[in-house]
């Protein structure tokens, strides 16, 4: 195993050897499960096994500095900061009205204040549409345009994140004076 410290702030570690230590690289891979694994070579080839194995992982120094180095003094417990299922469930049902098809858990990279975001655009994000069968009555999607700054509010803008190798990009509306407000149907709605 080879640990390099890139110039970029980011952390490689490298696990390269026979095919029959494969039971270490996994171990290895367990301990930093949060890591995303790119570089993979094919373990068969034509069906044969390999002789040697390679796979590189990426993480940002950042994160691992956090973890390693906690600040000194009491550690305030947060009370239910995490979020469940039935937490995500009952807000869907305040965004549409009705009960989700689906829970899916995605593993997503998000962005933290060193992590780059590219304005898609030279200017703010005027609307944003979505479909939704929150308020028609017979179950029907309609479609959704929330216009940014409506009520004369700030815009916001647009962005698109650059993870790490193996994530998916992300689409990010970031600033701007808009809300989520609850109205007199019981349902939440974006407004400004």
């Amino acid at each position: 195993m080879t640990v390099f410290h890139e110039e970029n702030g980011t952390l490689q570690v490298r696990f390269e050897g026979p095919a029959n230590k494969a039971k270490d690289m996994h171990a290895l891979e367990a301990a930093i499960r949060g890591l995303r694994s790119w570089d993979i070579e094919p373990h068969f080839v034509d069906g044969k096994a390999p002789k040697t194995m390679k796979r590189d992982w990426l993480m940002p120094i950042k994160r691992i500095a956090a973890k390693m180095n906690p600040g000194h003094g009491k550690k305030k417990k947060s009370k239910g900061s995490k979020t469940t299922d039935q937490d995500a469930i009952d807000l869907y049902r305040r965004f549409n009205g009705t009960d989700p098809n689906d829970i899916k858990h995605t593993q997503v990279w998000l962005p933290d204040e060193s992590s780059p975001l590219v304005a898609l655009g030279e200017g703010f994000c005027p609307f944003v549409g979505y479909s939704s069968a929150k308020t028609n009555t017979k179950g029907e999607e309609d479609k959704y345009i929330h216009h940014f700054g409506e009520e004369g509010g700030k815009k916001p803008r647009l962005y698109v994140t650059c993870p790490p190798p193996g994530y998916q990009r992300m689409l990010v509306i970031y600033g701007g004076d808009w809300d989520i407000e609850e109205r007199g149907d019981g349902l939440l709605w974006l407004v400004n």
